[in-house]
């Protein structure tokens, strides 16, 4: 008989909590230097391993780690000698997403969303294999129900398809329930 020491898993809980809000809020205050995003990484990679009950069901360790370390190298790729908040954030939830769990996540601080400029003004819904705006946040005369079939010559299913990344699901609908729910705040990236 196998008996749980729950004192143990909640202290395991406990740790993984807040080191994802330590890594989710605390190097996000302002651009930060390579080093030190890929030290946070590595210190994901580790708690994940230790703390997480299951992180390996739909990926491999192997596949884990290999995309840890991509992103390290991307990330020591970039001429710049600091990284941006919100790209932080995006490096940490890809690494995230790539568990495919439905619930292992780095939540966005708001605050890097305070300027308007950075978010897409038009919200949106798929309905029949089809994005349509629902509500226009902006100047600009785009009609409500109209359907956006690409934005900028790239077409949706290309961004849905980049921002699918991002999602920590493996399940269609709910990414595009995600696509439909933050696309206004991803889009900056691409």
């Amino acid at each position: 008989m196998y008996k749980i020491n729950f004192k143990l898993v909640l202290s395991h809980l406990f740790t993984l909590f807040f080191s994802i809000c330590f890594i989710g809020c605390a190097i996000f205050p302002g651009p930060t230097n390579k080093k030190g995003v890929i030290a946070d990484i590595h210190s994901y990679e580790n708690y994940i391993k230790d703390v997480h009950a299951n992180p390996f069901r739909l990926i491999t360790k192997e596949s884990f780690h290999d995309k840890v370390e991509s992103t390290k190298n991307e990330i020591l790729k970039k001429d710049d000698a600091t990284i941006s908040s919100l790209d932080c954030y995006f490096y940490l939830q890809e690494i995230s997403a790539s568990i495919q769990d439905g619930h292992t996540r780095i939540y966005i601080p708001s605050n890097l969303f305070s300027n308007k400029d950075k978010v897409f003004p038009l919200k949106l819904k798929r309905i029949n294999d089809l994005i349509y705006v629902i509500d226009n946040n902006c100047s600009e005369t785009v009609p409500i129900f109209s359907s956006i079939l690409e934005i900028k010559q790239i077409p949706i299913e290309t961004l849905f398809k980049e921002c699918s990344q991002l999602f920590p699901t493996s399940l269609d609908h709910v990414k595009w329930s995600f696509f439909e729910d933050y696309f206004h705040l991803l889009l900056p990236k691409y």
